[in-house]
């Protein structure tokens, strides 16, 4: 970024040219704030309120709208998804995993989240939320921010199409900045600073002033156009009018092509890139694309302009859209479908409050001795007297009655109830969304009311996560240019609280022939930001351990203690991590050295060959109980056989010798399995199902 001081007149007409094509786009923004003040409960005019009060009507507002609308709003706080940066390939595995933990320390530190949630409240309103992902212009705090921007503050080319604004020409935020606040950005201007803070006051009649050229064309650009004094200056609390306007310019040069299939714009004065081109590694081909420009106003004055000094060439502000209309592209949210309901409700809430309270008095001119302020005020009083004439003419009382209109209020009553309905109606919520009573009784039922309401609201929270990623891929081009060609080691958690493995980021190592290697070069990366596949909210979270626990109890004992640490992961109870170190522990099962400090991966390591010891004295023991079986066969194996040669020529019956031997191989096989199954569920281990039987030695 350049600074300037050329504020030329024709820098002024371009800014000038801006704003005209701002005043003829379609006038959206006024309708989008009476949405934003309906949710608000700001939902009468003035002059409709003066005349309510005039007909002796009640105002009443009964906030229909904002209730329904705040559990939209909890829908995404209970459904937030978190950024998850993968690669391309299972070679880039480390540094999209090293990048994820960068980004998500850069998230809690910037309070992303709060961001989102607060463009999805405005994209749920009024149809439009601006989530800005830029530098930290303050030293002493985190290097970038991610801030909800409101939506009178940022205007863009209408004639723009996609939803991500990659083929807007322009964009141009405005805003408020105090004088020493603007002087402290902009040192070279400060007396230009203090002169349109103060309205150009008494600037023709100082001389010395006049004699400035940069100051007096300044002046000239402020008189010579038809500008809105209040969208340039406020002196009386001397701010000026900032205009940040990025803009996209079409240029021609040369383009790399790099082996990898990335390209970037050929800069003649950069070595690298003349080596590249000498050495023959890269193709260049002239070619026409767009470029990113930032320029600065201060009011119509432009005090510094120059490339886009960001990482990207996006704008730094991400929209987040509710719908839009088709014909025109006009953004609006949920409210715009609840504006009618809800002035209906209104209306019929006052007409009826006041049908119930309004009496209609028919009386002959010589009823009463009372004036009608009188009589009116003493018959809507509960305990009111009324004193009838009498010398009037009918006196039988056929001359004075009151009447009140009850079937009317009725009518009142049920249209009021029907528009009531159409509220969430239009909207497509349903009572069972918001967990409020509804008609359905059944829990199949009423899953499927929740799943409709998802189901029409699906548009909206589509748009949402396209957004939500749109800032997860500005924050990692961010990233990725802070840490550039630089050496850096991260430190991973890796399911604990505290770093549990180091990845080394750009790591320069010494190859066969003496040249400098580099391992997870960052900017050879091919990464993208999404989004989590699971919600990580405590209700989700108590929900899927329930299954889990229910799937568990299902499984054989000696299967459970396997699984345990996956349930408690799913959990919110109090020192979580420990119990799962200790049942990992314990089990064996989940643990991996890498992920353990140095102290825990000695006494793991210790703790393993203590078992793999304990294993192998129950292996010696089934060993030899196996061993003392088969000499037990033998001998009765010998003392068969000899007891058939002692009875050799004798008419014996073979058949109960054969069936005596294998018998006994059976009862063998049964033992052995049984010793050494027990041997090894005692040891904590399973043993697996043998797939033939053992061969015994005969």
């Amino acid at each position: 970024m350049t600074t300037t001081s050329l504020d030329t007149s024709a820098h002024a007409k371009k800014l000038e040219g801006l704003l005209s094509d701002i005043d003829r786009q379609p006038h959206w923004r006024d309708e989008a704030a009476r949405c934003a003040d309906y949710y608000d409960g700001k939902q009468l005019e003035p002059d409709v309120i003066e005349a309510m009060k005039d007909r002796g009507q009640p105002v009443l507002v009964n906030n229909l709208i904002g209730p329904t609308i705040d559990g939209v709003l909890g829908m995404e706080a209970k459904t937030r998804q978190g950024f998850i940066v993968r690669a391309d390939t299972d070679k880039s595995s480390e540094v999209a995993e090293a990048l994820n933990q960068e980004i998500n320390e850069m998230g809690r530190m910037t309070k992303v989240d709060r961001a989102r949630s607060d463009a999805f409240a405005g994209q749920v309103k009024a149809g439009l939320g601006w989530v800005e992902v830029n530098f930290n212009g303050d030293p002493f705090e985190y290097d970038y921010c991610t801030d909800s921007i409101h939506r009178d503050e940022i205007w863009w080319d209408w004639h723009s199409k996609k939803p991500d604004l990659t083929d807007a020409r322009w964009l141009l935020r405005r805003r408020w900045v105090d004088e020493d606040e603007c002087e402290a950005y902009f040192p070279k201007h400060k007396e230009l600073i203090r002169h349109a803070a103060n309205g150009w006051a008494n600037f023709m009649s100082d001389l010395e002033m006049q004699a400035r050229p940069v100051l007096f064309s300044a002046y000239q650009d402020y008189s010579s156009y038809n500008w809105r004094e209040e969208d340039l200056f406020d002196c009386e609390r001397g701010r000026v009018r900032v205009h940040e306007v990025y803009f996209r310019r079409f240029e021609r040069g040369y383009v790399m092509t790099l082996p990898d299939g990335r390209k970037l714009r050929f800069d003649k004065k950069n070595t690298m890139h003349r080596a590249l081109v000498e050495s023959g590694q890269v193709q260049l081909q002239n070619m026409p694309y767009k470029r990113m420009y930032l320029a600065w106003y201060i009011g119509p004055h432009m005090v510094a302009w120059g490339p886009s000094p960001h990482p990207h060439d996006h704008f730094p502000y991400v929209p987040f859209w509710g719908m839009r209309e088709d014909s025109t592209g006009i953004p609006y949210g949920l409210v715009r479908r609840m504006l009618s309901p809800q002035d209906e409700v209104n209306f019929r809430r006052s007409k009826l409050t006041w049908l119930l309270n309004s009496k209609r008095i028919v009386m002959d001119d010589d009823a009463t001795d009372m004036s009608d302020q009188d009589l009116i005020s003493e018959l809507n009083r509960p305990d009111g007297v009324i004193k009838l004439n009498k010398d009037r003419k009918n006196v039988e009382h056929k001359g004075f009655f009151v009447e009140q209109d009850t079937a009317l209020s009725n009518q009142q009553f049920q249209i009021m109830q029907e528009a009531m309905k159409q509220i969430q109606d239009c909207a497509g919520i349903y009572s069972a969304v918001l967990g409020q009573d509804s008609n359905a009784t059944s829990g199949v039922a009423i899953n499927g009311l929740v799943e409709q309401g998802a189901t029409t609201m699906a548009e909206l929270f589509d748009n949402y996560r396209f957004g939500s990623q749109q800032v997860g891929e500005l924050m990692l081009a961010y990233k990725i240019q802070e840490i550039g060609r630089t050496e850096r080691r991260v430190m991973v958690n890796v399911n604990t609280p505290d770093p549990t493995k180091e990845i080394v980021l750009n790591g320069r190592e010494v190859g066969e022939g003496g040249e400098t290697l580099i391992s997870n070069d960052v900017m050879r990366t091919k990464s993208m930001v999404i989004l989590d596949d699971m919600m990580n909210t405590p209700g989700y979270r108590a929900q899927i351990a329930q299954r889990m626990m229910e799937l568990v109890q299902t499984l054989p004992p000696n299967l459970q203690a396997s699984v345990l640490d996956l349930v408690i992961m799913n959990t919110d109870v109090p020192k979580k991590e420990e119990f799962l170190k200790r049942i990992r522990r314990a089990t064996g099962v989940g643990v991996n050295p890498e992920e353990l400090t140095e102290d825990e991966r000695k006494q793991f390591e210790q703790q393993q060959k203590k078992q793999a010891m304990m294993d192998q004295l129950q292996m010696r023991e089934v060993q030899g109980k196996i061993a003392d079986i088969e000499a037990d066969v033998r001998r009765k194996l010998a003392a068969a056989a000899k007891d058939e040669k002692s009875v050799e020529g004798q008419d014996v019956d073979n058949d109960y010798t054969e069936a005596q031997t294998l018998k006994v191989l059976a009862e063998l096989k049964e033992m052995t399995q049984r010793i050494g199954a027990s041997a090894y569920v005692q040891s904590g281990y399973m043993m697996p199902e043998p797939t033939t039987p053992p061969q015994l030695t005969m």
